[in-house]
């Protein structure tokens, strides 16, 4: 669940409670947790609305219609204690339900690609400081060992004709960085085996 919001932008917080999601700094999500039916805020909530779960799962996230707030209700703790815990932020549920569509892009320059196999993350149109960048960030979020491989797109421009320009797409069959996936099993082998590989090409172009 936490991974699929990932993809779509959202990026969650700290592990425990409150486990707040963020859209870069501002706070879209309380983390779902079972809530207390016995709470009196809930009570005033449309009993249509308690059976509803954006995320399919058990009913923790709330919608007022009204108030147009995300409104999540946390903490199994006694009932005062739990409603001090209370969250409510100004977040539109078109804001919301953009941002949970499969089909968003958080970075307009990015775009990711979910195969039976395999995933791919691409990104167009950064400098190659930026790219290196997120391509660690994207890297170092995987979960245990993985296989990668690269596709760099490239530009040739003529020397005789400086209009004369020829772009290849990244693709792995032509523009691959390794002639065969190579294994990640740390945080380090990211930057030993894949960001310095691609920085020593960089080095050798200029």
């Amino acid at each position: 669940m936490l991974r699929q919001l990932h993809k779509n932008g959202l990026v969650h917080g700290d592990p425990r409670v409150p486990n707040v999601i963020l859209d870069g700094e501002k706070p879209l999500w309380i983390d779902l947790m079972e809530v207390m039916e016995a709470s009196p805020t809930l009570k005033q909530i449309d009993a249509e609305i308690l059976t509803r779960s954006i995320l399919n799962v058990s009913p923790t996230t709330l919608l007022d219609p009204g108030l147009m707030e995300l409104i999540d209700y946390y903490g199994k703790s006694d009932t005062s204690e739990s409603l001090n815990n209370l969250a409510e932020y100004n977040v539109s549920i078109v804001t919301l339900e953009k941002h949970l569509s499969p089909d968003y892009k958080a970075d307009p320059k990015y775009r990711f690609y979910n195969g039976n196999h395999m995933e791919s993350h691409l990104y167009e149109g950064i400098e190659s400081s930026g790219f290196n960048n997120k391509l660690g960030n994207v890297l170092s979020t995987q979960a245990g060992a993985f296989k990668i491989n690269i596709a760099l797109g490239n530009e040739l421009v003529s020397k005789t004709d400086p209009d004369g320009t020829r772009y290849f797409y990244p693709n792995l069959a032509n523009t691959h960085v390794f002639n065969n996936p190579i294994a990640i099993n740390s945080n380090a082998d990211i930057q030993k085996k894949v960001i310095s590989e691609i920085r020593s090409m960089e080095l050798s172009a200029n």
